[in-house]
């Protein structure tokens, strides 16, 4: 399935399509309604994979293809050390209304983590998160691999994003946590690679992503590192696209920069925007195709935050070669949108 495939008149319904496509095959797929009369442990219960464990009124478990979605609403995270929601099962979808409609709600802005992921070909997203630490895990207790994330508002989080170290087989080239319409306001780091031994080599999975807004959080991709006599030979995970950087105040690190590809590689972040970076920027830096910066966000962003058609951010970077729209800056679509594609086929 691709990313274009998600986008169309509707797009809450096609992005839902998207969504659980990524995730399902010919089999038939069940849909398990979740809404605010589920307890905490109910729900949980439900996606543990194991079956002597129970959702509300007795429902079992869901299997590979099946989608689990959730109603309006705010569902909130008890005040119980080390509580979050859980998802342990391979294959499924977890879906809500939409950002601002299904609301996940942590217990502290101090601590915790609101989702946890673990497992293989899982989607997740149509949902916002709050008050919480931590946002959205990818765990690494077992093997996880194609795992989508998408369409998600998180905001005021330390740490918006988190996906544990783990390695493949062989050498990986492809993300194996692939994320895109998210957007992340204020907090300290938007994705984090959570580094526990210090071994990073080309067997490690990585994560990339297309369409994301970053505002106001300290830095932004956090992705893993070759390290070969104390230089940085290659920065993995670094295939961004159509990305909205804005209102960043990290220091300059050079070393993060350094095994990042050079100017018109494909293979570094492209087609991004920079607005009000306090560090050099991508556009500054040669690194990438397409990435410009503009630190006055009226010239490409209208008052609700979507890119101004005809601006920077719909411009001649995001047509092909036959001139017609492939792309947009960040992860609010523009209020007006010629219906061809709108983003690049994963």
């Amino acid at each position: 399935m691709s990313l274009t495939d998600k986008l169309g008149n509707n797009v809450k319904s096609v992005a839902l399509a998207g969504i659980i496509g990524l995730s399902s095959s010919s089999a038939l797929a069940d849909t398990i309604y979740i809404d605010t009369n589920w307890t905490f442990d109910e729900i949980n219960n439900l996606l543990d994979g194991n079956p002597e464990t129970f959702g509300k009124d007795g429902q079992t478990d869901p299997v590979r293809n099946d989608v689990v979605e959730f109603a309006l609403g705010t569902y909130q995270v008890p005040l119980i050390r080390d509580a979050k929601f859980k998802s342990n099962i391979d294959g499924i979808t977890i879906i809500g209304q939409g950002p601002g409609l299904t609301i996940f709600r942590g217990n502290s802005p101090d601590g915790g983590l609101i989702w946890e992921v673990q497992g293989q070909d899982v989607s997740i997203g149509l949902f916002s998160m709050e008050n919480s630490r931590g946002g959205l895990k990818v765990d690494g207790d077992r093997a996880y691999n194609n795992v989508y994330v998408g369409y998600i508002d998180s905001e005021g989080l330390d740490i918006h994003y988190i996906y544990d170290q783990q390695k493949a087989s062989g050498r990986i080239d492809t993300p194996s946590v692939f994320v895109d319409h998210l957007n992340l306001i204020d907090g300290t780091t938007s994705f984090h690679w959570n580094d526990r031994d210090q071994i990073v080599d080309y067997t490690d999975k990585f994560m990339e992503g297309d369409n994301v807004s970053i505002d106001g959080t300290g830095n932004g991709i956090d992705p893993p590192m070759i390290i070969e006599d104390g230089h940085v030979i290659e920065t993995r995970g670094t295939d961004w696209r159509n990305c909205l950087f804005q209102n960043m105040q990290s220091t300059f690190v050079p070393r993060a920069y350094e095994g990042l590809p050079g100017r018109l590689s494909g293979n570094a972040p492209s087609f991004c925007g920079e607005s009000n970076i306090n560090h050099a920027t991508l556009y500054e830096l040669g690194i990438g195709v397409g990435n410009w910066e503009e630190n006055n966000p009226n010239k490409f962003l209208d008052n609700e935050g979507r890119p101004i058609w005809g601006s920077i951010a719909t411009g001649p970077w995001y047509k092909d070669r036959q001139n017609r729209f492939i792309g947009y800056i960040g992860a609010k679509e523009p209020a007006f949108i010629p219906r061809v594609s709108a983003v690049r086929p994963r």
